[in-house]
């Protein structure tokens, strides 16, 4: 049974208007671990083509960025964001190596296009719940991008998260009212976020992502949770949960 239901501590930011067929709708889409951009798009495939259909008043394209970092020297097709020693996992690690040089790559990825939503899976979906809740990081993603240009990011999307354990203490003191693009403004600036949780995830466990998604939502930031029965990967052979899943990226 797939659930969907949204938390909220702060009044809703205003959308923009319908986009009109001139438009591009661009999704931003990051892997898990041991994936790349061209098997995550293969995952997403069923995503890609019913979130089309679904928005058909306008273009939508999805973009997939590859991790800089190698899991094995001699496999390119495993890729990671972060290196860690064997064992240790991203909820319990003390250090993410190499995360600044992640940080770098997908904040440039970002003011390189006006994306509208960002998707992460795993390791992916972890590496947003980082950058998300560090203010200097997301001022310059979410920044005003010129004179006539606003960034149109709205919604964040993640599936089976993780406690990004070196970032505790950042992911529980951040204030997402303090971060602003326009002084005038009196919401945040930190995009509507869903939490997609398997029921039955054994890597990522639902607790793990239920405690990112509520020090968020604490922060006030608008969170949304769609659960399902399944494991870990992204639900798109759950009709309930796939459905859920595109209502709300193109609810904008």
């Amino acid at each position: 049974m797939n659930r969907l239901y949204s938390h909220s501590t702060q009044s809703s930011t205003k959308l923009n208007a319908m986009k009109s067929n001139d438009d591009t709708f661009s999704v931003l889409c990051l892997h898990g671990k041991g994936n790349n951009g061209d098997t995550f798009k293969k995952i997403l495939q069923p995503l890609e083509v019913r979130l089309k259909s679904k928005m058909n008043h306008c273009k939508v394209e999805f973009d997939y960025l590859n991790a800089p970092f190698q899991m094995q020297e001699d496999n390119i097709e495993k890729l990671q964001w972060w290196t860690m020693p064997p064992g240790v996992r991203s909820f319990n690690a003390f250090e993410y190596e190499g995360f600044e040089k992640t940080s770098i790559l997908v904040r440039e990825t970002m003011l390189s296009k006006n994306y509208d939503v960002v998707i992460g899976h795993s390791q992916g979906a972890i590496l947003l719940s980082a950058l998300f809740s560090s203010k200097e990081w997301t001022e310059n993603v979410l920044k005003q991008r010129n004179d006539s240009e606003i960034c149109k990011l709205k919604r964040v999307v993640l599936n089976g998260c993780a406690w990004p354990n070196p970032f505790s203490s950042q992911m529980e003191t951040f204030d997402s009212m303090q971060i602003k693009v326009d002084q005038d403004q009196d919401t945040s600036y930190v995009p509507k976020m869903l939490f997609i949780i398997g029921e039955a995830d054994k890597i990522n466990p639902p607790e793990s992502a239920e405690k990112v998604r509520d020090a968020f939502c604490e922060r006030g930031v608008e969170v949304t949770s769609c659960y399902h029965e399944r494991g870990h990967a992204v639900p798109v052979d759950d009709e309930k949960a796939l459905e859920s899943i595109v209502d709300w990226i193109s609810s904008l």
